[in-house]
């Protein structure tokens, strides 16, 4: 089983995407940290940094959002 890790301090934003997402053969958790904030043209590509910056930190597989407003 792969374990892969929801970056948020929000209990609700959690809450919402394991309703909606479940993966066969992944068990997904959370990790209520800070990620680094950055300014991007697109919520991707905050998103994708923000990924990319916690994997190499933390050594494992993340999922990390950001909601363009």
């Amino acid at each position: 089983m792969t374990v892969v890790s929801f970056i948020t301090t929000a209990d609700h934003k959690y809450r919402e995407f394991i309703k909606h997402v479940q993966i066969e053969g992944i068990t997904l958790t959370r990790l209520s940290i800070e990620t680094p904030e950055i300014q991007a043209p697109t919520a991707q590509d905050v998103a994708l940094f923000s990924a990319t910056y916690m994997a190499k930190e933390l050594g494992k597989a993340v999922i990390c959002e950001d909601v363009a407003h």
